[in-house]
This record gives structure tokens, C-alpha cells and sequence, in this order.
């Protein structure tokens, strides 16, 4: 589960997030499914807006192909297939996997994400309408970097 907390957040307080999500933690545990609680900060809505925003255009461009980054990959399936076979609509991760595979290439991911954003009152062709739908910086500046960088990992 992932608890928010600051103030954008329904918890605005460090304790008041723990313990909600120890709560929600032990219920769903106690129910039988084991259930691990995050907590991340939640800020200023017109910040939080903007990151949204970058994210719902990553996602469109994940779900329709038009760009898939390597590491969102790797994180979306190992989640999305566990998920499956989790709730056996999967017989295990592999077969979770080739699903969500399927679903991505099929296009059926993007539609169900298109029909999701019509449900919450957005556009019924938001998927081709992504990148008017959403605000756009007023400056877009190109900052990739001349060559590979370390990376750390923490």
C-alpha cells in the first residue's frame, strides 16, 4: 500500500501516515493477505499536479509503446505479473508475464487505462488526445547528457 503524507497528502503527518498504514498493514495481513505499507511524501498540489502530469504522459507512452523505459519495464512487470499470480488470474509470475505482455501489445492495456480516465470524467479519446489534454511547460529544453554517467543506487 502506498500511504501519502505531507501537505498535499490525506495524512499530513509523519504519525498520523504510520499509523495508517500499520493499520491498513495488519488488517489486510489479518485477512490473509499479506500486505507491505510505503510511505511517501505528498506536497503542494500545484507541484504534485506537475509530476502527474510527466507521469500520465510516461504512462501513455509506456501503454501505447510509443516509449517503454527499461527500468519502468522491469518494475511493471515484476509487480503487475507477482500481482496475477498473487490473485490467481495467473498460474504463476511466468504466465503473469506473457498476460500483461499480451495486454500491452494488444493495445487492451491502453484501452482499459483510456476507459479508466473516462470513468473519472476525462476525455473518451484521451489516449490520442494525451499531449493537449495535459499542460505543457512553457519551456522544454533537450538535457540529455553527452555520455553515460555513473550510476548509484541506494
Amino acid at each position: 500500500m502506498d500511504v501519502k503524507t505531507g501537505s498535499g497528502a490525506f495524512m499530513a503527518t509523519l504519525d498520523g501516515a504510520r499509523e495508517l498504514a500499520t493499520s491498513i498493514a495488519t488488517v489486510a495481513s489479518d485477512a490473509g493477505l499479506p500486505t507491505v505499507s510505503l510511505i511517501n511524501r505528498h506536497e503542494r498540489a500545484a507541484r504534485q499536479r506537475r509530476r502527474q502530469c510527466v507521469e500520465i504522459r510516461s504512462a501513455v507512452d509506456y501503454l501505447t509503446g510509443a516509449r517503454r523505459d527499461e527500468r519502468l519495464d522491469r518494475v511493471t512487470m515484476a509487480l503487475g505479473a507477482e500481482l496475477l499470480a498473487l490473485s490467481g488470474l495467473a498460474r504463476d509470475v511466468d504466465a503473469g508475464v506473457a498476460t500483461l505482455k499480451r495486454a500491452l501489445e494488444s493495445g487492451a492495456a491502453a484501452e482499459r487505462f483510456e476507459r479508466m480516465v473516462a470513468a473519472l470524467g476525462g476525455p473518451t479519446d484521451f489516449i490520442a488526445r494525451a499531449e493537449k489534454a495535459l499542460p505543457q511547460a512553457p519551456v522544454v529544453v533537450d538535457a540529455t547528457p553527452e555520455m553515460r554517467g555513473l550510476r548509484h543506487e541506494h
